[in-house]
């Protein structure tokens, strides 16, 4: 994921664990914080993401992620190398087969429109590390 984001431009960091996000982008208005979710097959003519954290054999089970969780989901197709950017805070997201060519033929634009959707620019913060 971290290298996906590279290659289309964007300045990345990986999240500590235990935390609800699981990537940081620093824009000029904020940090994005990205929950990642990946998938690598479609059912019934859909790939399908489950925005749940925890683990089924935890004693604790798994649970929904609350709105202030994240600010947004990468939803990452393994096979296609595909991921596709949502600032749509769902208890799951389906996207369709058919969907699929117009997010591979603009890779940048479903990252734009999440931006977008949290009134943010598609601008990154000029990040210089310390010495």
């Amino acid at each position: 994921m971290l290298s996906k984001l590279t290659r289309l431009g964007e300045t990345v960091f990986q999240a500590g664990d235990g935390l609800p996000y699981d990537v940081l982008m620093p824009r000029l208005e904020m940090t994005v914080r990205v929950q990642v979710k990946t998938t690598t097959s479609p059912q019934n003519g859909f790939y399908r993401f489950e925005m749940r954290k925890g683990y089924r054999n935890n004693p604790q089970g798994t649970r929904l992620y609350r709105p202030e969780d994240y600010d947004i989901a990468a939803l990452v197709i393994l096979p296609l190398d595909l991921v596709i950017f949502t600032a749509r805070k769902l208890a799951s997201h389906r996207i369709a087969l058919h969907q699929i060519a117009a997010f591979q033929v603009a890779p940048r634009q479903s990252l734009h429109a999440a931006f977008s959707a949290l009134g943010l620019s598609h601008e990154a913060c000029a990040f210089t590390p310390a010495h």
